[in-house]
């Protein structure tokens, strides 16, 4: 619109904060790993911006003490002394070059006359000037958000209509009082925020429990404030609302501005308004004061607040009120939300609550489909699915289309289903669906292998590895169920579809017809799936995760995640980012990844990745765990880790970013949080073998004898794990078997204790 060369991304640089630049400077002193590790732990995450020097000797103002322990290394020890001091030389320092995560420039004559300029990594147009420096010369910085949320709305809208012929229009539905309303507003209080725009961490999610939101102003409110710094007001914001006869205001001027979000600061807006009506300020004027409490410099903000203590004084405010009031806006100035930036994005995390919890099926497809590039949402949307009764089908040469899309269940316990699209398999490409889905609209659905192959081939498609990956991710399952029975015959289909798609090229015509299906219906087949037994269970499970990115038909983790959970009590991989820095935390799953490195010394580190049904958890293994612990870490065995959080910045690389489900900063890092192992328990060592499954135990009883009953629930739900209790009745018309709700740990000990309780031995007691 305004021309190539008067429009670029803007550059921004990431600094080094104290913990990066510890961690710098000891891998340039070649420091151990541990020791520095150690060390950049004792720089408080909170408050934001602290310094070397400030986590040493305490920051007053931010009623923070220091570091005794610092402050004693750098005194005693030679080796951290000069650390702290090559850190503290380049703290502060711009670090990388990245990309503004939102901001475009917009010039009136080309950008080369203003600033200099540069290409990113994927080709596109930078400033080689940071936005502060192009305000300085009268640029103005434009943000320009693109959220993949809004690809979901629009996919939603388009399979509702598909589907059940409603016209939905997002901008257009009720947001109180209605039916629909109150379903989205009852499935938020429930804390079902998967695939919610901004609500999904669990953080968010046990604050909209406690605030049971029912309008778009209380979610603006919750956006507004879920964020570093006003984070610690939510409580009281949650309070006020179910107690409004606890609302304070420091003065009568300010309840008309606080009475909507309860009395608390939330908006930029709200300070304006407060230094308007307490001061008497032009919104100019207040806007002005805004932007000198959040660059915080302090002769500013001295001329700053005697203008607002004199206009206070002006319009009969008292000194005492009025500098209470200020010590509240202040900080408030530099971290609140704009109000309109806040109701732009709850109502975003309205329309797609609104989607869910009425349009489950729908939603959850369109989900599916904008991430399925990344396999831990679309493994959390495969979990929500089954949460929500909404069945997840595989791809399906005969009933897939390239997108997801929605379905009638196989299953009559769903009440929906989301069949996988063809272009989610990898390396399936367009060109190939394209043939696909020309072959089946032709002609009809697909009979046999051969039958496909001479089909699709005539439509252009030639590759023998296409039709490969779709057997081995159950895409054929409409045809023949054997896989291997169907690789096995693929060479001698394909062999027959190439000489068919060569003599079609070339002009001749079949006696039989001249279209693929006539052939194929005319021609006797000589490709019979052969009665073999099909590959073993890893191995499909195996072809699923390479092919699809995750475990389609059965996570094999799934099994063992009771025990997980009940015995050991793992948490689960899409908490890990919720934990504090140096907190104790035990997490379990399978292992997918094993990673060797040597130190300098010699020794073995190991770097591991555990997956559970939520995600994957990164852990680190020193060299002393390593050597305890490293045999019990073999790829797909499942495991216990215990150990802590480690939080480290990951700095943003040179592309925008899209503004992800909890918003985006300006050209800053986000952080990983990895946990640094010290001790593992191995559960199973390879949860791909056939029979890894968790024994059940069976418990033959008397049910009349209630005394003996009640101690033996006692003593089994002493033993908490992952194995199915089941209960052995004799009644007059047989035998009753009854599954309980507990899921206990089968250990020979506690079989010996229930056998001696029951007598009998193991006609009493038994374990599938």
């Amino acid at each position: 619109k305004y021309g190539q060369d008067n429009v670029a991304y803007i550059t921004t640089f990431g600094t080094l904060g104290a913990k990066a630049a510890l961690r710098d400077a000891g891998r340039a002193l070649a420091m151990p790993l541990a020791d520095v590790d150690r060390l950049a732990k004792l720089v408080p995450a909170m408050p934001l911006g602290m310094s070397i020097q400030q986590a040493m000797y305490g920051h007053p103002d931010k009623g923070y003490a220091g570091s005794p322990d610092m402050v004693a290394d750098y005194e005693n020890i030679p080796a951290v002394k000069k650390l702290i001091d090559t850190a503290q030389r380049i703290e502060g320092i711009s670090r990388n070059a990245s990309t503004h995560a939102a901001g475009i420039m917009i010039s009136d004559r080309p950008l080369v006359e203003y600033t200099p300029l540069t290409r990113t990594n994927d080709g596109s147009i930078a400033t080689q000037y940071p936005h502060s420096s192009l305000e300085d010369i009268g640029l103005l910085k434009m943000d320009f958000l693109g959220l993949s949320n809004l690809s979901i709305l629009s996919r939603a809208v388009k399979l509702i209509k598909a589907t059940r012929g409603l016209d939905i229009d997002v901008w257009d539905i009720p947001l109180a009082d209605d039916p629909r309303a109150s379903k989205a507003y009852d499935m938020l209080a429930r804390g079902e925020t998967t695939g919610i725009f901004q609500l999904e961490s669990a953080g968010m999610r046990k604050y909209v429990v406690d605030l049971k939101p029912n309008s778009v102003k209380e979610l603006a409110a919750m956006v507004a404030l879920y964020r570093p710094g006003p984070l610690a007001h939510i409580p009281r914001f949650i309070r006020n609302k179910f107690n409004p006869d606890q609302i304070e205001y420091s003065h009568p001027l300010l309840e008309p501005i606080l009475k909507e979000t309860y009395g608390v600061i939330v908006y930029q807006d709200q300070v304006l308004k407060i230094v308007q009506a307490v001061a008497g300020f032009s919104l100019g004027q207040a806007d002005l004061l805004r932007r000198a409490m959040g660059k915080k410099k302090k002769s500013e903000m001295d001329k700053q607040s005697a203008n607002f203590l004199a206009g206070a004084a002006a319009k009969g405010v008292g000194k005492k009120i009025a500098e209470q009031i200020f010590s509240e806006i202040e900080p408030f100035a530099g971290y609140a939300f704009n109000g309109a930036h806040a109701a732009c994005y709850a109502m975003l995390a309205y329309q797609t609550a609104y989607l869910k919890a009425n349009f489950p099926a729908e939603y959850l497809a369109a989900l599916m489909g904008a991430y399925i590039d990344n396999s831990e949402k679309v493994v959390a949307t495969i979990e929500e699915c089954g949460r929500l009764a909404v069945q997840v089908l595989p791809p399906d040469v005969n009933e897939s289309f390239a997108d997801f899309t929605v379905h009638e269940p196989t299953d009559p316990k769903c009440d929906g289903a989301v069949r996988f699209g063809l272009q989610a398999i990898k390396n399936v490409g367009k060109a190939p669906v394209d043939a696909i889905l020309a072959a089946r609209n032709k002609d009809g659905r697909f009979t046999s292998l051969e039958d496909f192959c001479t089909r699709v081939f005539a439509e252009g498609l030639t590759s023998k590895s296409v039709v490969e990956m779709l057997i081995k991710t159950n895409a054929f399952a409409s045809i023949h169920p054997n896989r291997r029975g169907l690789i096995e015959i693929l060479d001698e289909c394909c062999a027959s579809a190439s000489r068919g798609a060569r003599d079609a090229a070339a002009g001749l015509i079949s006696l039989f017809g001249e279209n693929a299906a006539e052939v194929s219906a005319a021609v006797e087949s000589t490709s019979t799936v052969p009665d073999i037994a099909d590959f073993a269970r890893g191995e499909l499970l195996s072809m699923e995760k390479e092919l699809l990115g995750f475990y389609l038909s059965e996570h094999p983790l799934k099994p063992f995640e009771p025990e997980l959970r009940r015995k050991w009590r793992a948490m689960r991989a899409d908490t890990i980012k919720e934990t504090q820095p140096n907190q104790e935390v035990v997490v379990g799953g399978l292992v997918t990844e094993v990673r060797t490195q040597f130190t300098k010394s010699g020794t073995t580190m190991l770097f591991v990745k555990v997956e559970d049904t939520s995600g994957v958890v990164s852990c680190t293994m020193f060299p002393r765990t390593a050597t305890e612990f490293g045999r019990l870490v073999l790829k797909d065995s499942v495991v216990i880790i215990k150990g802590r959080a480690q939080h480290r910045e990951r700095f943003a690389g040179g592309k925008p970013a899209a503004g992800g489900e909890e918003g985006t900063a300006e050209g800053g890092g986000s952080v990983q949080v990895e946990v640094i192992v010290e001790r593992v328990e191995q559960v199973v060592e390879n949860a791909m073998a056939a029979d890894a499954r968790p024994r059940s135990i069976h418990v033959r009883i008397d049910p009349n004898n209630r005394t003996l009953l009640r101690m033996l629930r006692e003593t089994l739900a002493a033993k908490p794990g992952g194995s199915p209790l089941y209960l052995r009745v004799d009644t007059p018309g047989g035998e009753c078997r009854i599954k309980s709700q507990l899921l206990i740990d089968p250990d020979e000990s506690l079989l010996i204790q229930v056998r001696q309780m029951l007598g009998g031995g193991q006609r009493k007691v038994w374990v599938e």
